[in-house]
């Protein structure tokens, strides 16, 4: 199937969409002008159509195929609210930690923030902080939500706004800048507790956000990994409690190798004791052997 241009695809997918109840769904939310999940109808372009997803091309077909939903929708669909959660999937088979993963609980429970950090530069703290994040939200120990946001890229703050709306459905007022539209959002956002987490930040990122992180809010908790191997001076400062993920030192966690390398030697030096006890017992027996015959019971006996 070809189509000469983005009205033709638009069309047709409204056909497409209308069919089942998901596909119902996805057009409500077009018609909100919700479209928080690109990847569904990426997929959809990609598989059926076989149509190029361009640069600004997704955005072009939804607006004109807005204004024909209205008649094909029915009167009484109801739009599903999403969660007010947006924890990335792993890719990494995450196995262990459970320790470290109660203590970060413990630490968030007690002190309300927590920064990560590890020697190594490895996604260990990526990887900790999303298992984390994923069993909070099934035992719903943050019931307000789990926002989270990537510390390498520069919007921090356009993430945030982004996140209400389309996690929270919150409505920002877009005549106001942007610290002020993330102002309105705090006081907007749930009062139940909320776990915000700031993944791989820098300082200088950090330092950039905190004025609008409501740090003294009881009820919002903060996790932030960093990308260093030790934590600065700010982030105590802003009585942050610390979880170092560095492995134990390694003279208190000797190697394969190193055991069996001292499994060795001991085996020798035992070796080595054993034989000179031989021949020292040996010697002295021979001695004895020679000072017996010599006496005078031996040497009677050898006379006759």
């Amino acid at each position: 199937m070809s189509f000469n241009s983005e009205e033709d695809i638009a069309q047709h997918l409204i056909e497409f969409l209308s069919n089942d109840k998901d596909g119902q769904a996805l057009l409500q939310r077009f018609k909100s002008k919700i479209l928080d999940d690109e990847s569904i109808l990426i997929n959809i372009l990609q598989t059926y159509f076989h149509t190029e997803v361009l640069d600004g091309r997704i955005e072009k077909i939804v607006n004109i195929a807005r204004p024909h939903i209205v008649n094909i929708l029915p009167p009484n669909l109801k739009l599903e609210k999403p969660e007010p959660q947006n924890i990335p999937n792993s890719g990494v088979k995450f196995t262990g930690r459970e320790l470290e993963i109660e203590i970060l609980h413990q630490l968030l429970k007690e002190k309300g923030r927590v920064v990560v950090y590890s020697e190594e530069n490895s996604t260990g703290k990526t990887e900790l902080a999303i298992k984390y994040a994923q069993l909070a939200w099934e035992k719903k120990v943050y019931p307000g939500g789990i926002c989270w946001l990537n510390g390498k890229r520069s919007d921090l703050k356009d993430q945030l706004i982004e996140f209400a709306k389309s996690k929270l459905e919150l409505p920002i007022p877009e005549d106001l800048d942007l610290a002020s539209k993330v102002n309105d959002f705090w006081s907007k956002w749930s009062k139940d507790d909320v776990l915000i987490v700031i993944d791989d930040v820098s300082i200088s990122k950090y330092e950039r956000l905190r004025d609008f992180i409501p740090l003294e809010d009881q009820h919002f908790t903060l996790l932030i990994t960093i990308p260093y191997q030790s934590v600065d001076d700010r982030l105590l400062n802003d009585n942050f409690e610390t979880l170092d993920l560095s492995p134990p030192e390694k003279d208190f966690l000797p190697s394969a190798d190193e055991d069996t390398k001292d499994t060795e030697d001991n085996f020798i030096y035992v070796l080595l004791t054993t034989v000179i006890l031989l021949v020292i017992v040996s010697g002295i027996s021979v001695f004895v052997s020679y000072e017996l015959v010599d006496s005078e019971p031996w040497s009677a006996a050898c006379s006759e």
